[in-house]
């Protein structure tokens, strides 16, 4: 349904607008079929960089990666 297709498309495009995600999705896109692809990145441009991505959807997110960075 379109419903059920936003959320899913929404979190998708939360979680590849982190670090970690846009790598994954560098590599990825080239996997999934030009359409999916160029559908997903068309989205991307299109979202504003102070949009909040994923993680914001919780502060010990940030907080982890900051430890794990330390830790490299």
């Amino acid at each position: 349904s379109e419903g059920t297709w936003h959320g899913i498309e929404s979190n998708m495009l939360a979680m590849l607008r982190t670090p970690g995600g846009a790598s994954w999705w560098n590599h990825a896109q080239n996997m999934l079929g030009f359409e999916i692809s160029e559908h997903i990145n068309g989205h991307l441009k299109c979202i504003p960089t102070e949009t909040p991505n994923w993680l914001d959807f919780s502060p010990t997110y940030r907080l982890r990666l900051a430890e794990l960075n330390a830790e490299a």
